[in-house]
């Protein structure tokens, strides 16, 4: 487990029904990337049946708008999302061989709905606290 799965799961972190992108061909970064909006709707164990906003084929040429996933890699999991990209290998059913890799990453295709901290999931989540650089007009630890 990677130190940021294991802070996610100390701040208690959740991707469950939070906007994902979810890129279906290709890298992030690449001209031919395919990015689609996701949600993680249900987390079982290591995998996770992640629903799209739009059909899509995988490499057996079926057609599915949710898939089953698994991080392709041991030290990254769903709840180290609050910070980076996860590559996952997606399945049709639970126990059906891969039929694909994507990536997945906190926020809409739009760029809305990242971390809760802000930062299109690149903060980690924070608690409410007031702040003046929020427009509120008591400071941090002012009572």
């Amino acid at each position: 487990m990677s130190l940021l799965g294991r802070l996610g799961r100390l701040w208690r972190f959740d991707p469950t029904d939070r906007p994902l992108r979810v890129w279906v061909r290709s890298r992030p970064g690449e001209d031919d990337a395919e990015v689609v909006g996701g949600w993680i709707r249900e987390l079982h164990g290591k995998e996770a049946r992640l629903e799209l906003e739009r059909p899509v084929t995988l490499a057996n040429g079926e057609t599915v708008d949710t898939v089953w996933a698994r991080p392709a890699e041991r030290r990254f999991d769903f709840a180290a999302l609050w910070f980076s990209f996860i590559a996952i290998e997606v399945r049709a059913s639970a126990g059906d061989p891969p039929q694909g890799r994507w990536w997945l990453r906190l926020g809409a295709p739009d760029g809305r709905g990242g971390a809760p901290g802000g930062g299109g999931g690149d903060c980690p989540p924070t608690p409410a606290v007031r702040s003046a650089a929020l427009g509120d007009s008591a400071a941090v630890g002012d009572d």
